[in-house]
């Protein structure tokens, strides 16, 4: 039997409508407690986001989203998120950067990201973050004022004030069967 030759094509400029990720976040991460201070974009793990726009610029999609850990704005002033959303803007984006909040979409949990969103100029109109659907514990840290400059969450004065309320874990893990440590069976009903 002849082997199937599989279709290794890359992608060309204009191929990909959409291109979206996270460049790992380890270089910048606060939980890192060897991460530089100073200079962050020095750092080869913090390299990886000027790769990613790289991937952007070659393949120029229509819309880039890029997400990372809130950190970006703290160390060198948010070097690592002013450099994104020049880099960006230098090939031709439109950009808004914002911090959503898992929870203000229905998910159960209070998780923060950094959204950095661009559209082509010229191709495509930037759209606007979604809107929160549902209610969600306010920021309990303390942020700079670029992030709460940058922070999208519902508010009570909001003219859609019927959001949901908040999801808890047991709105989602609830209705599981129960689970004992003697349990025999890898399996269980469920309703």
């Amino acid at each position: 039997m002849a082997r199937q030759r599989l279709d290794r094509t890359i992608p060309q400029p204009g191929d990909v409508h959409v291109v979206a990720g996270g460049p790992p976040c380890q270089g910048i991460s606060g939980l890192n407690q060897h991460r530089l201070l100073v200079d962050v974009l020095r750092d080869p793990k913090n390299r990886l986001m000027t790769t990613y726009m790289r991937l952007v610029e070659f393949l120029e999609p229509n819309y880039i989203l890029m997400e990372q850990v809130m950190d970006i704005f703290k160390n060198c002033g948010g070097l690592y998120v002013r450099t994104a959303a020049a880099l960006l803007t230098e090939m031709a984006y439109q950009t808004r950067t914002g911090v959503l909040t898992a929870g203000c979409y229905g998910v159960a949990q209070i998780r923060h990201r950094v959204i950095i969103w661009g559209a082509r100029s010229g191709r495509e109109q930037l759209p606007p973050f979604p809107a929160p659907t549902h209610k969600c514990i306010a920021h309990a840290k303390p942020m700079t004022d670029d992030t709460k400059a940058c922070y999208i969450t519902y508010t009570e004065d909001a003219p859609e004030s019927k959001a949901h309320p908040m999801v808890l874990m047991g709105d989602v893990l609830g209705d599981l069967p129960p689970v004992h440590n003697f349990r025999l069976r890898e399996g269980a009903d469920y309703k």
